[in-house]
């Protein structure tokens, strides 16, 4: 490891901000870095403890290595890209009323006064604060419509991804490596009032400044609207809760059922083994009586012929006996 590891928020700022200047090419570093540090505030304690969970593993490796193979050590390549494909994809979020209205009229206006985009686009400002409610108000409209649209497309791309991920785990359910990679994520977090008030205006300059200013209507507008999504948002957490719940009890179940199996196995393995032996024992045990069955009966054979030889040679004596009696006696 090159250099210290990139601290928590260091490392929620680098992902959110690319992500937020890819949606709305609008934004400018300083602005995205704004709403960066507002999501910071209201970052979720499951998204905060992964990261405070990398960071410290990091930190771990990095006291553990020395710093003369620290400042060896070439630092670590950038992260690729996310691919064409999966940007594409995704659900675009819609233009804010004033972004239309400059988008519609930018052209016009630079055509008109000889304005660079810029200057133009300062003009379209002073002008889009004097439109008649009227055409305010169609703006509003098809942005309101827009983002319902926006909303639902993005409920169904992460059904789709989720689900994507959930065929692409391996049959264990889990990951390589045991982590929680292509599981179901929880639902995200709605943005507070001032996010979704930057939202509204984004594309427009000094965002702080009218936030400070915003009227009592618009500030109880975007509460009213905080508090339809948080209520929206609990409810899918405690659909996600109990689906974790759910997916936890069938993993332990599976595992229960793993584990009563492996003992099973390993108690017919046990009691084969043990069959096995007492069949080995007793197949000797046979051998031996036989080998010692043959013994006696070779000691038998052996003992008869004994007997045998010792009759006939007694026979035989006394033979040669009566043999020599009668030479004797014929003398």
């Amino acid at each position: 490891m090159a250099g210290k590891p990139p601290t928590p928020f260091m490392r929620f700022s680098a992902k959110h901000r690319s992500l937020l200047m890819r949606s709305d090419a609008t934004l400018t570093m300083t602005e995205a870095q704004g709403i960066v540090g507002e999501m910071w505030a209201e970052v979720g304690d499951d998204e905060l403890a992964e990261l405070e969970a990398e960071y410290k593993q990091e930190m771990a490796l990095f006291r553990k290595t020395p710093a003369a193979a620290r400042r060896q050590a070439s630092p670590p390549p950038p992260p690729p890209p996310p691919p064409a494909d999966e940007l594409s994809d995704a659900p675009q979020r819609p233009l804010s009323p004033f972004t239309r209205f400059v988008m519609q009229h930018r052209e016009e206006m630079m055509a008109e006064e000889g304005l660079t985009e810029g200057e133009a686009r300062e003009a379209l400002e002073a002008v889009y604060d004097e439109v008649d409610e009227e055409e305010k108000a169609a703006l509003h409209a098809s942005y309101e419509a827009a983002m319902a649209t926006y909303k639902r497309a993005l409920k169904e791309d992460a059904k789709r991804r989720n689900a994507a991920a959930a065929r692409a785990l391996p049959e264990s359910g889990e990951a390589e490596g045991g982590g929680k990679a292509g599981l179901p994520a929880p639902p995200a977090k709605p943005p507070s009032a001032y996010l979704l008030f930057c939202a509204r205006h984004r594309g427009k300059p000094r965002l702080r400044e009218r936030w400070r200013e915003c009227s009592s209507d618009e500030m109880e507008a975007l509460e009213a609207e905080r508090a339809e999504a948080m209520k929206e948002y609990k409810d899918e957490l405690r659909k996600f809760k109990a689906d974790e719940q759910k997916r936890k009890a069938a993993k332990e179940a599976e595992e229960k059922k793993a584990k009563k199996a492996k003992a099973k196995g390993a108690e017919e393995k046990k009691a084969k083994g043990k069959k096995a032996r007492e069949a080995e024992e007793k197949k000797a045990k046979k051998a031996k009586e036989k080998k010692m069955r043959e013994a006696e009966e070779k000691k038998a054979r052996e003992a008869e012929e004994k007997k045998a030889r010792e009759a006939e040679e007694k026979k035989a004596k006394k033979a040669k006996e009566k043999k020599m009696r009668e030479a004797e006696e014929k003398k």
